[in-house]
Parts: C-alpha cells; structure tokens; sequence
C-alpha cells in the first residue's frame, strides 16, 4: 500500500476543518472552538438547577490535535484548549463568583492519611505531556494542591517526612477523586484494587473460573442475572436486600478466593516502562470499607432528584441488558449497551460489574446532599452540588450520560461523541481533536468572550 505524504495528512484535515467550519459557522464570526485530547463533551445547563459538564477520553495518545492539525490551525485565530487549561480556565473565572465549582476525576481513592515518597509522584511537564494521556496530566496538577487527594505526609528523596506544601486552589474549586475500585496508594507505592479490575486485565480469568470452579451455570440467564445482582448489591453495601446482599458476599469471596489462589494477589503494573505501582487485590475488609462510603452517598441521595430505589432499578436494569441482550443488536441500544454484542456472557459480567459498582458511587456524590466540611470557600453552607465538571474514561462518561438521559429525560444542549456504528471504529485511532460550537459553561466568562 502507497504510504500517504505529509501533504496528504494536511490536505484531509485541512478539509475536514473546512467542512465543519463551514457547518458551524453562523452570521459574526468564527463559532467554534478545538479542544486537544478528549473523545467526548455533553453540557446540561439545567437539570433541576444544576449545571453538569461530562468530558470522556480514552485513556490513549495517538490522534490528537497536535499531532492532526498543528499545520492547518493559526493557533491567533482559533481556540485550541486542553481539558487542563479548560478547567482551570473554568475554576479561576468561577473564584470571581460566589459559587462553587465541583470537579469529579477518574482517580484512585484516596485515604486521609498517605504517606507519599516525593520521588514518585507524576510529573506534568512537556515531555510528559507528549508520552502520557490528558487524565494524567489533570492527576499531575492537582497531585499536591489544597484541593486534591493527597492530606497526608510527604516523604522526600532521603526518606525523610517532610511538611506537606501543598500548592493553592483557586477559590470555590472543590475536588472529587471516584474509581473506587482503587483504593489507597500508600508509602509503599501499592494500589489495593477491587478483584474486578484483575477480571478486566485477564478476561478469560472469570470464564475459567466459572466453568471450571463454581457450581453456576451461567448459560441460564436467569441464574447469572440473580448472582450479578447479588454481587452488585453486596459491593454497594446495600444490606436492606438482606438475601441479594448475603449471596453477593458469599459469590464475592468465592471469586476473590479463586484469583488470589491462582496467584494473581499481587503484580507490578505495565502501562508505562516507569511505572513502579504494586497493585494488590483488596481484602474482604477494605472491600466492605468502599461498601459503606458507596453505601453513605446511596442513603443521602438528595430525593428532589431521584431516590436511592431509582438508582438501584436503574443498575438493575442495565444488568438485565448486559446479561439477556449481550447477543441482541438494535438500534435503540445506547453506545455502551452496544459493547455488550461483541463480548460473551462472562465478558459482559465483568464490564457491567466495573461500570456499576464505580458509577453508583459517582451518581449518588453528584446528586447527593452534603454538610460541608472541608472549609472550601463558597461551597460551605451549599447542601448539593450546583456545578460539577466530571472528566473520565469514555465509557464512565456515557454511563452517566445514559443515567442522566434515562432519569430526567432530557438531552445535553451540546453533545459531542465518537461514532460507534461506524463499521471502521477502532478505538486506536478514535479521533482526540473535538470539534465544539463556542459556549459558556457555568455562564462563566470564555477566552473568546
């Protein structure tokens, strides 16, 4: 095959800038902006008085802005932004108002008493930000500030506890850290991850252990919707199913027992030649610990919102989908029930377990009533969250984008994502250069305003 010029590369971008341009442009000027990294953008500007902006990516670095366009864009006549500099562009313009601003990032789950070698923490200069994706370099930045997730002691270089100088947020900037299915990185570089997160790394792990060490029979789809179920409410900490909750437990441990057994306690991560995390399978007991701060954010659902019963009918719901309908294809399926066709039924278990159990946390702290504790300027005295940015994995994004849709009905004033029906769609090459009509989220003062 004819390997295509650098002329070629311009001249398709070139055109696809054009043509859009040409969509979006309306009478006064230039009406769009870029933003460098992302898959994905939805904006509700009102869901019963809140204000949310969902922002999903792909956890890979390959067709960026700057690696698209840096030849066709004049950065003095177009606005390109990363998701960083967005939001902070968004958190120093909202310290300007009496509000807070809420910001929710796919991050492990931190305790309050780390202690933290200085020598490994992320770095977010320019060569990582040429190596490494946008969350990352987001974890970088708010890694040692006032508003992030580390309240604990700092160790440096000779092994010395050192007074934790933490960097200044900008005012009524509040930060939430929610994949609790990793929790706790401690002085010894050691993640605790939930048994699931090994399910995911190893697919057939799951499968063989249903086949050939358990006695469900999992081709009833019957019986594997009632033991998902069951798994589900117990990781939720959701003792008021008393049966679903104690059979949960015991299908919990009966798993966990089997991968930990078959030596997959512990392993060094791969994702980067630098990487020194040790992830470690959480205990029993760590795992009903996340149980009960879930189970803290169910209770304490602000009901003018929806009730803790709407929530666990909607993961119920999306259970029997994952489990009945993985072999079904229709058009009505959301892009995240559409996973569900290529994958087999023990494939589907995990990936709806991943999404359940991380977004019943997620959806309950954004629309839960709080006492404010933190002592964070313009959020004490605010009982629920008015404006919240939430920036994760693609599939996070859709999953509380489906909720919210499925919820209140209501579609996002913008919404911008990849085009799973595709028949080319490879997530290697899924486009990381958005195309958005200019707006003020927050009604918070843009760059272009």
């Amino acid at each position: 095959m004819e390997k295509k010029s650098k002329y070629y590369k311009y001249c398709k971008y070139k055109i696809k800038y054009l043509n859009l341009k040409k969509k979006t442009l309306q009478k006064g000027g230039n009406d769009i902006f870029i933003l460098n990294g992302p898959t994905s953008l939805y904006y509700y500007p009102n869901i019963k008085g809140k204000k949310i902006l969902l922002l999903g990516e792909y956890h890979i670095n390959e067709d960026r802005c700057d690696k698209q366009v840096s030849k066709v864009f004049n950065p003095n006549e177009e606005y390109i932004m990363d998701p960083l500099s967005l939001i902070m562009h968004l958190a120093k313009m909202n310290e300007k108002t009496n509000n807070c601003l809420d910001f929710f990032l796919e991050d492990g789950y931190y305790t309050k008493n780390h202690i933290i070698d200085s020598s490994k923490i992320p770095k977010s200069d320019s060569n990582s930000y040429n190596v490494t994706t946008q969350i990352n370099l987001i974890r970088s930045a708010l890694y040692l500030t006032d508003c992030g997730p580390i309240k604990g002691k700092i160790k440096n270089k000779n092994k010395n506890i050192v007074k934790n100088k933490l960097k200044k947020c900008p005012n009524g900037f509040r930060y939430h850290y929610f994949d609790i299915m990793h929790y706790q990185l401690d002085d010894k570089n050691k993640y605790h991850d939930n048994v699931f997160i090994t399910l995911l790394r190893y697919y057939d792990l799951f499968e063989n252990y249903i086949i050939n060490s358990s006695n469900i029979n999992f081709t009833d789809k019957k019986t594997a919707f009632n033991y998902t179920f069951s798994i589900y409410i117990y990781l939720i900490g959701f003792k008021k199913l008393k049966k679903e909750y104690n059979l949960g437990k015991k299908y919990y441990k009966d798993i966990l027992k089997y991968v930990v057994d078959n030596g997959y306690l512990q392993e060094k991560c791969n994702c980067h030649p630098d990487c020194k995390i040790i992830y470690e399978i959480m205990s029993i007991r760590q795992t009903e610990e996340i149980a009960n701060k879930i189970y803290k954010q169910i209770k304490n659902i602000d009901n003018k919102y929806f009730t803790s019963k709407e929530l666990i009918n909607y993961w119920k719901y999306k259970i029997e989908i994952a489990i009945y309908d993985n072999t079904i294809t229709t058009n009505s399926k959301d892009q995240i029930e559409k996973i569900y066709d290529s994958l087999n039924i023990y494939d589907s278990f995990v990936m709806i377990m991943r999404m359940a159990y991380t977004d019943t946390y997620t959806i309950a702290r954004m629309f839960r009533k709080f006492t404010p504790k933190r002592k964070i300027k313009n959020c004490e005295g605010k009982k629920s969250l008015q404006n919240i940015i939430h920036y994760s994995g693609g599939a996070h994004t859709e999953s509380i984008r489906n909720f919210i849709e499925w919820k209140f009905k209501i579609s996002p004033e913008i919404s911008i994502n990849p085009d799973y029906n595709k028949s080319n769609y490879d997530i290697l090459t899924i486009n990381q250069c958005l195309y958005i009509p200019k707006f003020n989220p927050f009604d918070l003062k843009m760059p272009w305003n």
